[in-house]
């Protein structure tokens, strides 16, 4: 499972007592907390950073994505709507593996599918190379920490590549 954690809001009591925590300090505090309870202690995390806020890979069980246990999971670490919702229409998690164009300074291009003509095809490529050379210097996300009984495999694994975290790039 992922979870995505991007609604990076204060509340009253955040303002009035964490006055010099940034919204980001305030999720890390919280997304701790939530991996601290009883019921999550036979799972294992991993907290990444990403450029909005968090990214959570969570092991040691399998998780439907519509089932009630996974959609209160999520809700219990405040992961955002739209990310729930999608999840569940899907019927699968989602985590980005390579940077938004626009976050790296990409210029924008007219996808046109499926019928290109020559010349869009050669546009559209080269948007592709130019991206690849681009996006090198930039990460998805990085590692924070590691909670629990946590097994690698070959899905975390290939993210972590992917995202470039070996790298101490700039997120993206």
């Amino acid at each position: 499972m992922f979870i995505d954690i991007d609604n990076l809001d204060r509340s009253f009591f955040d303002r009035l007592f964490n006055k010099n925590k940034s919204p980001k300090q305030i999720n890390l505090a919280r997304i701790q907390k939530t991996i601290q309870k009883k019921k999550y202690s036979e799972l294992g995390f991993i907290i990444y950073e990403t450029f909005k806020g968090y990214r959570i890979a969570v092991t040691g069980d399998t998780f439907n994505p519509r089932d009630k246990q996974s959609k209160r999971m999520l809700r219990d670490f405040r992961s955002d709507y739209l990310y729930r919702f999608l999840c569940y229409r899907q019927n699968c998690y989602r985590a980005r593996l390579t940077p938004k164009p626009y976050r790296i300074g990409q210029r924008r291009l007219k996808m046109i599918f499926p019928n290109r003509t020559e010349e869009e095809q050669l546009e559209h490529d080269n948007w592709v190379k130019e991206y690849k050379e681009k996006s090198y210097n930039f990460m998805t996300c990085k590692k924070v920490e590691q909670y629990g009984r946590f097994n690698r495999n070959r899905i975390l694994d290939y993210h972590d590549e992917i995202c470039g975290i070996r790298y101490n790039n700039q997120l993206a």
